[in-house]
């Protein structure tokens, strides 16, 4: 990639659900970030009770069906969140082989979501949000960046 050119694969969105956050491992995924040559351009600190619920209900509408739906929103309103839009270059790619599998019993053990599988209590609370397609990544990063 030529320096000062950036794609849509350059940057991503990255949260750091209440269970992560409560944990303090978020310092240790924020580390890890960096560890991929990655930066974080911007970041939304939201305390219990600040957390615009219609931004989340965006984020998540494509869940709206699911099962678990009612859980996920109620979840994600239960604590303090950390949102953070993270660039560098191939960022969505880095961020989605460290976020590991949704599952995080199912995640790789040096994936975020395998490394503390021990924390997870429903598959929702699988510690932090990454977008799945560069498409998504754009859609996301414009609920909390715009």
């Amino acid at each position: 990639m030529v320096t000062g050119q950036t794609s849509d694969r350059d940057k991503t969105l990255l949260i750091i659900k209440p269970s992560l956050y409560q944990e303090h491992i978020d310092r240790i995924v924020i580390t890890e970030v960096v560890r991929k040559k990655l930066y974080v351009e911007d970041s939304i600190f939201y305390k219990i009770g600040e957390i615009p619920q219609e931004q989340i209900l965006e984020l998540y509408k494509e869940h709206q069906k699911k099962y678990y739906y009612d859980s996920l929103l109620y979840f994600m309103m239960s604590g303090n969140i950390n949102i953070y839009k993270i660039i560098g270059e191939d960022a969505f790619s880095k961020i989605n082989n460290l976020k590991g599998r949704t599952n995080p019993k199912e995640s790789a053990p040096d994936s975020i979501r395998g490394r503390f599988r021990q924390f997870s209590f429903a598959v929702f609370d699988n510690f932090i949000h990454a977008p799945t397609s560069v498409e998504e990544a754009k859609r996301e990063l414009d609920i909390f960046f715009t």
